[in-house]
């Protein structure tokens, strides 16, 4: 089976976390967008391409079924014989929801396990026979005007790109912080496009460099500073004068660097290496990291004043494996860099939504050049055993509280026996039988069991076992 992504780019939304938590005054994580109520599915495989990408909305606080009887995702999108007529029911609320297998025929996996019922997080992968779904956070429809080098349809990347737009204008020094390979770059590009400032965006890797080396690159030298100075040269902190000076890896600035950059945000003063005087500069100041700077700080490994200075706003770009939804897009964009086919295989596009990418968006883009060479000629992209055995090191680990797929359910006489034994407790009921608590529920329902009425029964000779009245209360 193969499938185009060609204009079928995911129009869905996603959740995001901050990626290291500093406690700062301004981040994305402040921004108030307006988020939508619930979650949506959204189709990321499906044999007839044309459903690619449709969504559909589950309403917080309501059940939802899927199954071959629906047409939430379309008109004989769930059709196939696979799928069984009332197939699985979603329960949502505002932060968390809930997938129940309602006894279909060839059952339901999510993630690539098999569940009678599951509780899920955006970015759950769900499939119905040959279908597959993506469980994600919903956002009001609109489109998302994107940034130059930014691609992305998730609410993390919508956070990120308003992020830029809200404090591109100021003149603050921005920290962008983030996993390594998630695009830290590309942020700055964007702050600095945003900003409207005529200068030059220079960027100076901080680590590598000796100090005075460094220091000599950002704020320059005179005449015979150091040895082989044989001329003066002005420094990258004047070369961005009107523009943007991005600092990646500021944390691992040396302290004697961090000294410098401190004065230079304070004063906006440079003094060049053998130089007794200072120039005034306008320049704006981005810096990037992948390190924990807070907990640095707390070590004595990087300088308080200079943290509070760089922190003034901080854009936290979340990993890829928060953001799955921008898989496909990411897909689709590096694709077309590389004059690759635009079809490929179910199993190439399952093992990159299975993977967990610990190094981010540079790492899809090696593995999709690698697909692309490895595919040259054909019209497809395909899971070969090289990239198979790529995509399974290290795997994703998110554990899945799910519930497996259990034996029939018991006789209405023993279901009442066991409801008699342990009184009513619900919560006893489903260790003993290994479902969950809303199956007993279920299954109460379906023999005509009032549930309450047991826990207020206790039959002389039927053993039963000590329990709080905590144990009653949480059903």
């Amino acid at each position: 089976m193969t499938y185009r992504l060609e204009g079928a780019a995911l129009n869905t939304h996603g959740n995001t976390q901050p990626a290291h938590g500093q406690n700062t005054g301004g981040t994305n994580q402040n921004l108030q967008l307006p988020w939508g109520r619930g979650f949506a599915l959204s189709v990321v495989y499906h044999p007839d391409s044309k459903y690619i990408g449709r969504h559909f909305r589950l309403k917080p606080r309501s059940q939802t079924s899927l199954g071959r009887a629906t047409s939430l995702l379309g008109e004989d999108a769930l059709k196939d014989s696979s799928i069984s007529r009332n197939h699985v029911t979603f329960e949502v609320g505002r932060r968390s929801g809930t997938l129940r297998d309602e006894e279909s025929l060839n059952g339901t996996q999510v993630n690539g396990c098999s569940v009678e019922q599951a509780d899920l997080v955006s970015g759950d992968r769900i499939t119905l026979g040959p279908v597959s779904l993506l469980y994600h956070h919903a956002l009001p429809e609109g489109s998302l005007h994107s940034l130059t080098g930014i691609v992305g349809v998730s609410s993390a990347i919508r956070l990120v790109v308003e992020s830029i737009k809200h404090v591109a204008g100021h003149e603050t020094t921005v920290l962008v912080s983030g996993e390594s390979g998630v695009g830290k770059e590309l942020v700055a590009t964007a702050l600095h496009e945003q900003s409207n400032r005529k200068g030059k965006l220079v960027q100076v890797n901080c680590g590598g460099m000796p100090d005075t080396l460094l220091y000599s690159e950002l704020f320059g030298h005179e005449r015979g500073a150091f040895s082989g100075a044989e001329r003066s040269r002005r420094g990258l902190v004047e070369e961005a004068e009107g523009g943007t000076l991005f600092l990646d890896e500021i944390g691992d600035a040396s302290p004697l660097l961090q000294t410098a950059l401190l004065r230079f945000l304070q004063e906006g003063e440079v003094r060049p290496l053998g130089s007794n005087q200072v120039k005034r500069v306008n320049t704006r100041v981005v810096v990037a990291t992948h390190r924990r700077l807070d907990e640095m700080v707390e070590n004595g490994e990087f300088r308080e004043d200079l943290y509070a200075r760089i922190t003034g706003w901080v854009v936290e770009v979340p990993p890829l494996r928060d953001r799955k939804e921008d898989i496909l897009c990411l897909l689709r964009h590096f694709v077309a860099a590389e004059n690759g086919p635009s079809e490929f295989s179910a199993n190439f596009i399952d093992a990159l939504l299975s993977y967990n990418w610990p190094r981010n968006v540079r790492e899809l883009q090696n593995v999709v050049r690698s697909a692309v060479i490895q595919t040259e000629g054909r019209n497809k992209l395909r899971l070969t055993p090289a990239l198979r055995k790529l995509l399974k090191r290290p795997p994703a680990t998110r554990h899945l509280k799910a519930v497996a797929r259990m034996e029939p359910k018991p006789g209405t006489e023993q279901l009442v026996a066991a409801l008699k034994v342990h009184r009513g407790n619900i919560r006893r009921l489903s260790v003993e039988f290994g479902v969950a608590r809303t199956t007993i529920y279920r299954w109460a329902k379906d023999a005509g069991l009032d549930l309450k009425s047991y826990r207020r029964v206790v039959r002389v000779g039927v053993p039963t076992t000590p329990f709080s009245k905590d144990d009653v209360a949480d059903d």
